[in-house]
């Protein structure tokens, strides 16, 4: 009983307990409620605060709204949005949102906010200070937008910060060496931006890295050995950038490393010998540098190894047999350097290698027999430009994965491997210069895919195969410098994609073949000279539309010369010299706009050449060998010396003409004498009375010149304002644009200026009842102008002699420039072959120059922003001036802010970037600058409109034509060139280079202005850089986003030589 009633007592006191303790609680959550809702009070405050001062195209932040109760914050509703158990944010994550504007400095309110992903959005402006002062802050991701300014170094706040990723934007300044004071920082991420400067030691003591990315940007100094700290370390990505120096030895620490990747920098020395102790490396990129000396054996102890660049450098010595043993290796890339020895016979057991480039080296022996059979996955195959011997390996194809062969300039010898025309992957062969011989295989056209096909400069034999003209996949046959034989296969100039077909210097027979362009007109150069073909040229050829070159010298063609010629669109070189042609020569062709180039000698040619369009430049050994020509030109007989002789012998005979009286004759000269006075007297008076007028007229619009306001530019003599005033007249103008009218005056002393006279706007003054001139109107790039030309001073630039206040204009007065444009000259028909390759490379060097000044020697550095051939004009010696700078802005003037009602710049010249972001950059103008190059190459506009009807942009042109060697040339270069010797084909071939370097969809993979002007300088001619690695990315590549490079960077294209 006792225990029971004991059992009662301590129940009852275990109930009294537990409903204490359940009031203590509900008490203390009473008293705790308040904290939490004014929490979440802040924290949704600064949300919708940033939601309020950004931008939101895409509606993604509809569900961010001001809360009613604590349960609506507690939710998954805030999209993009994470809260702790306590309700404050822990994380944001807005990636790929499509959002702009600024990042607000409310986001440093979140105290709690852990992660911030922001990546992939067009946010600019500097990184708020404040978001360095987030305590709890571990991930910070703010790639891919358009952030500017520096990185301050205050870290002291966020030392818990593991990953920080500011990939692909426009920072500026120098990498501080504060950042290592992040020590748990593991993923540092500052790629494709602007930093400059030398990497700070320090990043050695942040031994948690293990993700270092500072790839494209302008970094300059020495690859710090601290790195070698940081073992750790998984990727090392320090490409694109200007890091002199050799490659510290300590990096072969970095036991973890997998990619390796310092490839397009000026390092020098040798490669280190520690790099072969790297055992998990799998990618090792070191190509476009100046690396010297032999590659390492050890690198052959990289067993994981996949991807070996070291192409574009100047490595000697054999390739170590010790590379063979990397039984995973799938790219290896050692071409355009100095290496030597024999073919490696162990590439034939490479059993997971895709992409070999070994071109432009120095390598000797034969390819192994093997090769192909025991390679599943060979794609691209590139060994041109060595002294490798022997027979094509017979299997190459064997697994029919074989995509691109290239192999001319060796000493190859023997006939092709069937095979190759039987391989249903193969898309381009190109095995000129060479010792091949034999008649082509059979081929098997269901199963070819081939596009390009280059076999020139061999001695093979026999006709060529029927079945090439059932290969629709063809675009270009060069077959030239051979000893074919036979009959043209009729269907194979009917295929509608073929582009190119050369079959110069060989021994074809037959007639013109009568089905050419039958098909789609995509022709446009075709060359069959030198070969026996003979009967007419058929009219048929008016089907090839788009034909720019055709050559049918050194044949045996007879009859005339078909009019249809004459009414070809794009026809610009056309040589018939050498044939056995007769009749006249047709007058269509002088009115031809597109021919610039002609020759017909050594022909059976009568009558007169015609007057007018290509005739006029006609030169002798362009007629010579036609005894039966007549014409107005040196060297020729005069078509008028017969009927002058007809006129003669008519005249015998004729009535002596009947004697008026004298009278008769004085009469009427007399009244004609004394009207003409009368005339002259009237005229007189009235252009007295206009002369005045317009004086008046003058002097209303511009006032009294001796109340000008002249602001003087240069210490030289320069025109008074009464010369510039008598300037201002409409006969006077030499041009006019979007700003204003461009007048030629002279001075008394007879030296020519310009006056640029700026269009005024006006504003109604109400008060006083005149027109006043508006403060705020636009000024037509007047301020622009003075604030630039006015400070700057090279031989390059034109000078801007002085300015003028006037009371309803503002006037300019430069130099006269007696050539006038780079465009005028260019593009004027009536001045074909007025500048030779010489002159053309002195205006590009010239015009790289005065940017170069402007982007590297002007403090702050000055965009152009319509860099473009008709700002380029030319003085009496050709000599290069840059002008019109009313878009000219100084790079701190230019903010990712600034709004912009017009696009500064013009059609064909605006980078990809700029066309959808209207943010300028010193790379705009390097893009502009490499159009202006393609336009001196190829004497072609800007922008064209093609066959279809369709506008096409010349560097879209430029890039679907193929070249890759200065023989190439010929297919792109301005037909009033004429033939290019051999050192200037190289050049303009360099120069090409340069311009596509240029115009690179990606802004990252275009050089500084300072880095063009080295490139084109005469001692880097012979100079080569990358044309296999991302610096020459695929020509097919049409990426034009601003990340597109770093978002592709673990997967590289390559671009094969075609």
């Amino acid at each position: 009983m006792a225990t029971g009633r004991a059992l009662t007592l301590s129940f009852s006191a275990l109930v009294c307990f537990s409903f204490s303790l359940l009031l203590l609680l509900s008490s203390f959550q009473l008293l705790a409620q308040p904290s939490i809702s004014q929490k979440l009070s802040a924290d949704a405050a600064s949300l919708l605060a940033f939601k309020a001062s950004i931008a939101d195209p895409l509606n993604r932040l509809s569900s961010w709204s001001a809360p009613s109760s604590s349960s609506a914050l507690n939710s998954s509703s805030w999209f993009g949005v994470s809260f702790s158990v306590s309700l404050s944010v822990i994380s944001i994550t807005l990636r790929s949102c499509n959002l702009s504007g600024s990042i607000p400095p409310v986001l440093g309110n979140l105290s709690s906010l852990q992660r911030l992903d922001l990546a992939d959005n067009n946010f600019t402006g500097a990184i708020p200070a404040e978001i360095y002062g987030l305590p709890s802050l571990v991930s910070l991701n703010l790639s891919y937008n358009w952030l500017s300014g520096t990185i301050l170094p205050t870290f002291q706040r966020i030392d818990r910060l593991q990953e920080l990723d500011l990939n692909t934007n426009c920072l500026t300044g120098t990498i501080p060496g504060d950042i290592a004071n992040i020590t748990e920082l593991r993923k540092l991420d500052l790629g494709g931006n602007s930093f400059e400067g030398a990497l700070p030691a320090q990043l050695g003591t942040l031994t948690n890295l293990n993700y270092f990315v500072a790839a494209g940007n302008s970094l300059t100094g020495e690859i710090p050995p601290s790195l070698g700290n940081l073992t750790k370390l998984q990727w090392l990505y320090l490409g694109w950038n200007q890091l002199t120096g050799t490659i510290p030895s300590s990096l072969g620490r970095l036991q973890s490393l997998t990619l390796l990747d310092f490839s397009h920098n000026f390092l020098s020395g040798s490669i280190p010998a520690e790099l072969g102790s790297l055992s998990s490396l799998t990618e090792l990129r070191l190509y476009n540098n100046i690396l010297t000396g032999p590659i390492p054996r050890e690198l052959g102890n990289l067993e994981r190894l996949k991807d070996l660049d070291m192409a574009v450098n100047k490595l000697s010595g054999e390739i170590p047999l010790e590379i063979g043993n990397l039984i995973d290796l799938e790219l290896l890339h050692l071409n355009l350097n100095n290496l030597s020895g024999t073919f490696p016979q162990w590439l034939a057991n490479m059993s997971n290698l895709y992409s070999l480039y070994l071109f432009s080296n120095f390598l000797t022996g034969e390819m192994p027999s093997s090769m192909g059979l025991n390679n599943p996955r060979l794609q691209l195959m590139d060994v041109s430009s060595n002294n490798i011997s022997g027979f094509i390996p017979p299997n190459l194809c064997a697994r029919s994965s074989l995509e691109v062969l290239i192999a001319f300039s060796n000493q190859l010898s023997g006939p092709l491997p069937a095979s190759l025309f039987d391989c249903p992957s193969l898309v381009r062969l190109r095995l000129e210069n060479n010792l091949l011989n034999g008649s082509l295989p059979k081929i098997s056209a269901s199963r070819f895919s081939l596009t390009y096909l280059r076999i020139s400069h061999n001695s093979f034999t026999g006709s060529i195969p029927l079945e090439i003209g059932n290969i629709t996949s063809l675009q270009a046959v060069i077959i030239s410098d051979n000893q074919f034989e036979g009959y043209l296969p009729e269907e194979l100039l009917r295929l509608q994609r073929l582009q190119v077909f050369v079959a110069a210097q060989n021994k074809f027979i037959g007639g013109f073949p009568l089905q050419v362009c039958a098909g789609k007109p995509k022709l446009y150069l075709m060359d069959i000279g030198s070969n026996g073909f003979e009967g007419e040229i058929t009219p048929a050829i008016s089907s090839c539309t788009g034909l720019i070159n055709l050559v049918l010298n050194d044949n045996h063609f007879s009859g005339g010369i078909p009019d249809e010629l004459g009414s070809l669109p794009s026809l610009g070189y056309l040589d018939l010299s050498h044939n056995e042609l007769n009749g006249p020569v047709p007058a269509s062709l002088s009115s031809s706009a597109s021919l610039v180039s002609i020759n017909i000698s050594f022909n059976r040619l009568l009558g007169p050449i015609p007057a007018g369009g290509v005739f006029k430049n006609l030169t002798q050994s362009q007629y010579e060998g036609n005894p039966g020509l007549c014409g107005d030109i040196p060297g020729l007989q005069s078509c008028s010396d017969d009927l002058f002789s007809d006129k003669i012998s008519s005249s015998h005979g004729r009535d002596v003409i009947h004697r008026a009286p004298m009278i008769s004759y004085l009469l009427p000269i007399f009244c004609f004498i004394l009207a003409l006075m009368l005339l002259l007297s009237a005229l007189f008076t009235f252009d007295k009375c206009r002369r005045h007028r317009h004086t008046m007229e003058r002097q209303a619009t511009y006032g009294n010149p001796s109340s000008w306001k002249i602001t003087m530019f240069q210490t030289s003599t320069f025109p008074t304002s009464e010369e510039i005033w008598l300037a201002l007249k409409e006969e006077n103008v030499i041009g006019q644009g979007g700003s204003g009218k461009v007048y030629k005056g002279q001075t008394f002393s007879g030296e020519p200026f310009v006056v640029k006279k700026l269009y005024a706007r006006y504003l109604d003054d109400m008060e006083s009842g005149s027109l006043r001139r508006s403060e705020s109107c636009t000024d037509h790039g007047y301020n622009a102008e003075l604030e630039t030309l006015g400070r700057i001073r090279h031989r390059n630039i034109v000078r801007l002699l002085c300015s003028c206040a006037t009371r309803e204009h503002d006037l300019l007065v430069y130099e006269y420039m007696a050539n006038g444009s780079l465009a005028d000259v260019l593009h004027d028909k009536s001045r074909p072959g007025l500048l030779c390759w010489g002159a053309r490379y002195r205006i590009a060097m010239e015009a790289a120059q005065a940017l170069c000044y402007l982007h590297h020697d002007c403090i702050p550095q000055i965009l152009h922003r319509d860099i473009k051939s008709t700002n380029i004009l030319l003085d009496e010696h050709f000599t290069v001036r840059l002008s019109d700078f009313g878009v000219a802005r100084s790079s701190n003037h230019v903010t990712s802010s600034e709004t912009m009602s017009v696009i500064a710049g013009s059609c064909g010249y605006i980078a990809p970037e700029y066309a959808y972001t209207l943010k300028a950059s010193d790379k705009c103008d390097v893009y502009s600058f490499g159009v202006v190059l393609l336009e001196l190459i190829s004497g072609k506009m800007p922008v064209e409109t093609g066959l279809d009807g369709q506008n096409e942009s010349l560097v879209a042109w430029m890039n679907k034509k193929m070249i890759q060697t200065a023989e190439d040339m010929i297919y792109v270069a301005d037909v009033n060139l004429g033939q290019l010797q051999q050192d200037a084909k190289e050049e303009a071939f360099w120069v090409l280079k340069v311009a596509l370097k240029c115009t690179s969809p990606s802004s990252y993979c275009r050089p500084s202005m300072k880095e063009v002007v080295e490139m084109l300088r005469p001692k880097t001619a012979n100079r080569s850089f990358s044309v296999s690695s991302t610096s020459f990315k695929d020509r097919n590549d049409d990426a034009s986003s601003k990340s597109e490079y770093f978002r592709s960077f673990a997967q590289r294209s390559y671009t094969v030589q075609w």
